[in-house]
């Protein structure tokens, strides 16, 4: 029973990638949520209907921006081809920016709320 797993680099490098983007991915989740359990508990100290208002409609669009950021933050980490991490990370910034347009939507409305 004594088998043996021999991996090309290619492969190794596969692997460690992957490793790093979930790696990379969790530790965007947990920031996430660390950032907005501080955050509504901000809101319930505050009592006002902004922060509450805050924490509670953005909390969806920013659960995407921490991890896709995390990943952005560990893609010249990976040792894999240009051309396999260029259209990756092209993709990756675009759902960023798109996650962040979501966010300042939401906030915009959330201001025009409160305003109006």
């Amino acid at each position: 029973m004594d088998r043996k797993f021999s991996l090309t680099p290619t492969q190794l490098d596969a692997v460690t990638a992957i490793a790093l983007v979930v790696i990379a991915v969790v530790a965007g989740v947990v920031i996430q949520r660390l950032v907005f359990w501080a955050l509504s508990r901000w809101a319930k100290r505050s009592k006002t209907p902004f922060a509450s208002a805050i924490v509670h409609r953005t909390g969806r669009s920013a659960a995407y921006v921490f991890p896709l950021v995390a990943i952005l933050a560990v893609a010249p980490f990976v040792d894999l081809p240009p051309s396999w991490t260029k259209p990756a990370v092209h993709l990756t910034g675009l759902l960023t920016i798109a996650a962040i347009a979501w966010a300042v939507i939401v906030l915009i409305r959330v201001w025009g709320d409160i305003i109006v």
